[in-house]
């Protein structure tokens, strides 16, 4: 699953058959005075134990952990994509944020040119932090019902990605981003497939600063329909009503 998941995200990022860098010298020669060698990026993890992303949401002050391979709060001016991993209810956002670095593998640019954010939405049970917002219930179908410091709070998941996505484009410290990738797998692409069909952010934010958003929905149980219609067996793009159905398929 996890090579999969490489290979995906290889293909919506558009890294497909770019040149990759050796972690070896090429050559060394005893006549020259120095070999040739070409350097492998540092490639910076900053985990979930130790990251922190702050927000006032509905005047509501919180915080959630976030994996990421670079300081949010530092200007980035190479930066021209963004890489938004959601987990599934293994809850494990650092995987993500090293499955995703994996792709990048040793190219220098495409390690400069990438931020990588790999958000943890929490259910109660699954987390022993004690400073960042969990939920009663699982996060990913769009529950505001939220926990902070032992107190009941209205907030969901995509509220906080509205406000991540808000201050990615408009904080001036990513000045050359242009495109966005949100993704997810299992639970966490049933998170992306509502959001995709839910936020606000794409239309009055992303495209008005120029920025394409797109979004890779892998492995989700279920899916979001606008109707009843559900796609004809046998074809990929006629859609029917399944008269006959159990009443409950559109639960």
């Amino acid at each position: 699953m996890r090579n999969i998941i490489v290979i995906l995200l290889l293909l919506i990022a558009g890294i497909v058959g770019k040149r990759y860098f050796l972690l070896s010298p090429i050559y060394e020669d005893k006549n020259l005075s120095e070999s040739i060698y070409i350097v492998k990026p540092k490639q910076h993890r900053y985990l979930v134990r130790d990251m922190r992303y702050r927000f006032t949401i509905n005047s509501i002050t919180a915080q959630i952990p976030y994996a990421s391979n670079m300081m949010l709060h530092e200007k980035h001016t190479d930066v021209t994509r963004l890489i938004l991993a959601i987990h599934s209810t293994s809850y494990n956002p650092d995987t993500y944020l090293n499955n995703s670095l994996s792709l990048l593998g040793n190219d220098t640019v495409l390690n400069r040119e990438t931020l990588i954010i790999a958000p943890a939405f929490y259910r109660k049970d699954k987390s022993n932090l004690s400073d960042i917002v969990t939920w009663r219930v699982s996060p990913f179908w769009g529950s505001s019902q939220a926990l902070y410091k032992g107190k009941k709070i209205t907030l969901s998941a995509y509220e906080i990605l509205d406000d991540i996505l808000t201050y990615i484009i408009t904080s001036k410290r990513f000045p050359n981003l242009s495109d966005i990738v949100i993704l997810g797998h299992s639970a966490g692409g049933q998170l992306v497939n509502r959001y995709a069909a839910s936020n606000f952010i794409e239309e009055t934010i992303a495209l008005k600063h120029g920025i394409s958003m797109r979004y890779l929905v892998m492995a989700p149980s279920s899916y979001i329909y606008f109707n009843g219609e559900r796609v004809r067996r046998g074809t990929y793009d006629e859609f029917i009503f399944p008269f006959g159905a159990n009443k409950k398929y559109n639960d």
